[in-house]
């Protein structure tokens, strides 16, 4: 297993499609968040960097987490290649890319370990490693954390669950951004007038 330096800004890099929404998460865990070609490491430090490893299989992962201090897994809809990128865009091209597969759906593990160590620093080079591992998913799965010992990020998990929202509800039909706080639209009002 080779790892590269990536440069890390805003506690954060990516594994992503060059025109990926960076806030299109619909996933969220300690290690990662993902939404459609996007997945979004979370790491320790705050800027510097961390040492990366990519590894493309053609079955599910059988590694051991035991040295990782965090592990978390999800699958995720890919149309797109996938590559490593900074919060400025700048590709890690050594590492290579990841094809879409057939099933247009990725399973994708991140493994991380020493990212408590430098909790928020700005450092040169870091001890925190991350092995990303990818293959081909069957569909839309849960986003599991397999293991999770330190507590940087827990906060960030969404652990309650996902409410059901009708679209045909006329409530939430205008997603309009109120910059002056809410706002009650009476179509009645309007047609007094």
């Amino acid at each position: 297993m080779t790892f590269s330096a990536v440069d890390v800004d805003h506690h954060q890099f990516f594994l992503c499609a060059s025109g990926a929404d960076p806030s299109a998460v619909s996933s969220r865990g300690d290690v990662f968040d993902s939404g459609p070609n996007l997945v979004v490491v979370h790491t320790g430090i705050a800027s510097g960097r961390a040492r990366v490893a990519l590894s493309i299989l053609k079955e599910p992962s059988v590694g051991k987490s035991d040295s990782w201090d965090n592990v978390n897994q999800a699958t995720l809809a890919v149309t797109q290649p996938l590559v490593i990128l900074t919060t400025l865009g700048d590709v890690t091209v050594d590492l290579g890319a990841v094809d879409p597969p057939g099933t247009g759906y990725l399973t994708v593990r991140v493994s991380v370990r020493g990212r408590a160590e430098n909790w928020d620093l700005d450092v040169e080079d870091s001890s925190e490693e991350y092995l990303i591992e990818t293959w081909p998913g069957r569909g839309p799965a849960v986003h599991e954390i397999v293991k999770s010992t330190d507590s940087t990020w827990a906060d960030h998990i969404d652990k309650s669950p996902s409410p059901k929202v009708d679209a045909s509800d006329r409530r939430i039909s205008d997603a309009t951004v109120r910059l002056r706080g809410p706002v009650r639209w009476d179509p009645e009002m309007m047609s007094n007038k």
